[in-house]
């Protein structure tokens, strides 16, 4: 196993580059998973809240005082002395985060154009006056709809006091509440991952051997060019599975059960060693292309950031126009991330997504058979110089 011992000890010689490519990965994936996390949380802003109320009813009137009932099933209310001071010493104590209005003559102007209900709010939070606003306004326009079929304002309110609030069930059709597992962030950057470490490790291990001093004293040896051969491939593939277990081994390490009781996890792992053997084939042809160490790294770096942006790694496929998705169709990074999707959409796959699944596995390892056979190419080409 000299040939394997030869390239383990370049591999050593590189494993700053290793070390460096993981840390960025995982500080990526920590800050997404937060920021996704983050942003989920933030959905809640939009759902019902309750606020103290300072009431003014200067109107005293059964309107008034139906829309001040109807406000009270969500909120705090509070009626207030009219008086200005007052007014502004509960906003100031923060006794209350709305002052409300009615004016006199509400009830008279409810059905024309002139109904104005003044709302101050407390100047910290300036979402509370659109809030309120928008509740009152749902109040008045049912009562003017009530009015327009016919019936009078107090019947409108008595009508009003009968409704139910709505309630809405949502059909997790997916499987998963709408929830995206926080582990597939960790998978959508593994192809840049992958490429630039392999590309860099692997692709350095060929241009080593191309050297000319170095092919003359293998053709020299006793050791024959199959076994030479043989020897190159498994170094690369273990140095491939090396990287592909230890990337596994830390999502797991983050998500622990989470991911190990997931339905799609096995697809997760054939769906990232497909990547892998990707990444290893286009490792290859960096190592035929490449001079030097030097020109390996100028080949890896645009390399691995073009597909990954094209293949939706950085930014999401969904953010991508058509053209775009087009031309994104004809990098392995895409197939790859529209199984991630896939996966990460469904905890349990449908039929027809399993299918889905299966074929852009296979465009992937077609994929990995076109860029060895470039590779191939390459190489024959460059020993008849």
């Amino acid at each position: 196993m000299t040939v394997f011992r030869c390239q383990m000890k370049i591999a050593r010689r590189n494993i700053g580059t290793i070390i460096m490519y993981f840390a960025i990965f995982i500080g990526i994936s920590i800050a997404i998973q937060k920021s996704e996390t983050a942003s989920n949380k933030s959905v809640g802003v939009f759902s019902d809240y309750a606020l103290k109320l300072g009431v003014v009813d200067r109107d005293n009137s059964d309107v008034s005082e139906g829309i001040i009932k109807f406000l009270s099933k969500a909120h705090e209310v509070n009626v207030l002395e009219d008086d200005i001071g007052v007014l502004r010493e509960s906003l100031y104590y923060l006794e209350s985060d709305v002052i409300i209005q009615f004016p006199k003559g509400l009830k008279e102007n409810l059905g024309t154009e002139y109904v104005k209900i003044d709302i101050t709010e407390e100047t910290s939070n300036n979402n509370y006056y659109m809030y309120i606003q928008s509740q009152i306004n749902d109040v008045i326009n049912c009562i003017k709809t009530y009015m327009a079929a016919g019936y009078s304002a107090e019947e409108a309110l008595e009508k009003l006091s009968l409704q139910e609030d709505s309630k809405v069930s949502l059909i997790d059709v997916n499987g998963n509440g709408g929830e995206v597992p926080a582990y597939s962030y960790m998978f959508r950057f593994f192809p840049y991952i992958c490429i630039a470490i392999l590309g860099s490790v692997i692709g350095l291990m060929f241009m080593c051997i191309r050297k000319k001093d170095i092919r003359k004293r293998m053709e020299a040896s006793a050791i024959s060019l199959k076994r030479q051969n043989f020897e190159n491939i498994l170094a690369c593939i273990f140095i491939g599975v090396i990287i592909w277990a230890a990337f596994l081994i830390v999502i797991v390490m983050f998500n622990g059960k989470e991911i190990i009781g997931d339905e799609n996890f096995i697809y997760y792992i054939l769906n990232s060693f497909a990547m892998m053997i990707i990444a290893l084939s286009m490792a290859f042809v960096v190592g035929m292309i490449a001079n030097s160490p030097e020109r390996v790294n100028i080949i890896v770096t645009p390399l691995s950031l073009s597909i990954c942006f094209l293949g939706g790694v950085f930014v999401p496929l969904s953010v991508l126009n058509d053209t775009v998705r087009k031309i994104a169709k004809f990098v392995p990074a895409y197939w790859y991330e529209e199984i991630n999707n896939n996966l990460a959409n469904y905890a349990s796959l449908p039929n027809d997504i399993v299918w889905k699944v299966w074929c852009g596995i296979g465009i992937q390892f077609l994929f990995a058979a076109a860029f060895l056979g470039s590779a191939l190419a390459i190489s024959k080409y460059k020993k008849q110089f």
